[in-house]
């Protein structure tokens, strides 16, 4: 259901995808200030009361950022109703892979969460729009494999996931 509520309702979630990014952030402001919100901000209950307001954002963190650098007190969001951590997860990764703007990184922790410790990769595969496999090979990522990518480049890191080592000189 999208409505308008007030911005002083809606706090951030934890699984945040994208943090600013200067350029772009001026771009949707200046977009806002042009037209107006176009798109709605994706949100979830987490209050105790039914009618207590509280709003989680699932999507929609840098509208939300820009409307607030605006001076806006209203945004339009779509309520989701109560979703539990894991659907919301779910909504999240389905609307950042349609506009193209999964992170790897965050994606294969998210993976890791959905899957839990049984791993049950199929189960996640039947919710959002990758395949079991895909997530797999998502989840097996880790911290170390990430840090070497960003030190060594894809050969050093795929190396380091395989473990195989660096031949010393």
């Amino acid at each position: 259901m999208i409505k308008t509520v007030r911005l002083d309702l809606l706090r951030s979630a934890s699984f945040r995808y994208s943090g600013p990014h200067k350029q772009r952030d001026a771009k949707l402001r200046y977009v806002i200030q042009q037209r107006g919100q176009l798109v709605p901000v994706h949100v979830r209950r987490v209050g105790e009361e039914p009618e207590d307001g509280l709003l989680e954002i699932i999507d929609g963190h840098r509208i939300v950022d820009a409307l607030r650098e605006l001076g806006q007190t209203e945004v339009q969001v779509h309520d989701h109703g109560r979703l539990d951590r894991r659907e919301a997860l779910t909504i999240a990764v389905e609307l950042n892979e349609n506009k193209g703007l999964l992170h790897s990184e965050k994606l294969a922790k998210v993976f890791k969460e959905l899957a839990g410790e049984d791993r049950d990769y199929g189960s996640v595969a039947a919710r959002v729009c990758f395949t079991a496999e895909e997530i797999e090979s998502y989840s097996m990522l880790d911290k170390d494999f990430w840090e070497t990518l960003k030190k060594k480049g894809p050969e050093g890191a795929v190396g380091n996931l395989f473990g195989d080592k660096e031949e010393e000189g």
